[in-house]
């Protein structure tokens, strides 16, 4: 979590010269029992309180990406309708009487093994075979150091341009083992940054860090 997952989909989708745009979604903050109106989409009369049409986030990416974070959050009824999506190319909301073709590429992440979800029932192996190959693995940030001393210099630099970076300011984020990935490291360098400015410092340094 926080090693930069989206951007990596956001890169993938602008390499790809799709005509729409990236659609993101985090399956795990989608409550019970909406997923299948949120991503196939309802009619007018579906269910209680459609009073108009409504389309989904399948419809919304046609022509670009899909992008589903923590797809193994998913519920088994909902992979296998979206496995179908992926097989036929069309989309059946909620309600409707014929389906609605899209064109869309959907790139899948997790934090789970989902290989041993399918093993113990929890994800569907045929949409497993679909969509878990290429497989690419972000690593943990304290396994990238090469990129601290960048992210700390583009972060100062976003959050007070005016500020300079200390050596010492480096040294320390290297040793510290960022748990919470690059999401923890910006929001740690932006919060000294700020303080270094609010100090009159001309330079962020080490004793700025919480």
């Amino acid at each position: 979590s926080g090693s930069g997952k989206e951007l990596a989909a956001r890169h993938f989708h602008r390499a790809a010269a799709a005509t729409s745009d990236l659609v993101a979604v985090n399956c795990a903050a989608i409550p019970a029992g909406v997923a299948e109106r949120l991503l196939f989409g309802a009619k007018r009369g579906a269910y209680s309180g459609a009073d108009r049409d409504a389309d989904g986030y399948l419809v919304a990416a046609d022509g670009g990406t899909l992008f589903l974070d923590e797809i193994g959050e998913l519920e088994l009824q909902v992979q296998a309708k979206l496995l179908r999506v992926l097989e036929t190319r069309e989309v059946m909301p909620l309600g409707a009487a014929k389906p609605q073709t899209v064109n869309v590429r959907i790139v899948a992440a997790t934090l789970r093994d989902l290989r041993a979800d399918v093993a113990g029932g929890r994800f569907r192996d045929d949409l497993y075979y679909r969509v878990g190959r290429p497989e690419v693995r972000l690593p943990a940030l304290r396994q990238r150091l090469e990129d601290i001393a960048w992210l700390v210099y583009r972060e100062v630099q976003r959050a007070a341009p005016e500020l300079g970076v200390h050596s010492t300011l480096i040294e320390a984020c290297l040793l510290r083992p960022w748990p919470g990935n690059v999401r923890e490291l910006i929001g740690e360098v932006r919060r000294a940054a700020f303080g270094a400015r609010d100090a009159a410092k001309k330079v962020v340094r080490q004793e700025d860090l919480d």
